[in-house]
């Protein structure tokens, strides 16, 4: 059950061209005061920003990586304007 997916940002949707799937969801988070919360919960293990060789975001964009040992899964929260967590938390 998802809410807020954005059209075709599903988990395995097809990409380019069918020649391989979306790996992750796309949901719609917007406002003023909307928060990204991970589905899994774990530990931030890498903290970055994806740019174009103008330094532009780009791609992810801001990114936090999450893992979960009991999982042994990483989780990525892309695309996000303000990142209010730290390595290890």
């Amino acid at each position: 059950y998802l809410t807020n997916t954005i059209n075709n940002q599903y988990y395995g949707a097809p990409r380019s061209n069918g020649t391989r799937k979306h790996a992750g969801v796309d949901l719609d988070i917007s406002g003023k005061n909307a928060e990204m919360i991970s589905f899994i919960g774990g530990v931030v293990i890498n903290i970055g920003e994806q740019k174009d060789s103008s330094g532009k975001l780009t791609g992810y964009g801001k990114y936090v990586d999450i893992y979960n040992e009991s999982l042994g899964v990483v989780e990525r929260i892309a695309e996000v304007k303000n990142i209010n967590v730290l390595l290890n938390q």
